[in-house]
């Protein structure tokens, strides 16, 4: 039998080689699988966070449309004067 540098092996040798090499692939496999399964998972995040913005906007939205709506009726308590550190309803 030749060395290795010469491309030959001796059988124990062939079989370990095998055995790595089959290893090396499953490894491969679930290096693949575990990328794609956090690629599915941040794609559920994003999608999860874009829905969370639009309920965020409109609570936002809410806030204001009710604070508006708060200084308004202030506004009117007081006369339509307004007051210190007040500004009429816009």
């Amino acid at each position: 039998m030749l060395s290795r540098s010469g491309g030959w092996h001796n059988p124990s040798e062939h079989r370990l080689n095998r055995r790595e090499h089959e290893l090396n692939r499953l490894e491969h496999r679930l290096n693949r699988a575990a990328i794609e399964n956090n690629t599915r998972v941040l794609r559920e995040v994003l999608l999860q966070r874009q829905g969370d913005r639009v309920i965020l906007e409109r609570i936002e939205q809410g806030i204001h449309a009710q604070t508006q709506g708060l200084l308004h009726v202030l506004d009117q308590l007081r006369g339509g004067r307004g007051g210190p550190g007040t500004a009429p309803a816009v």
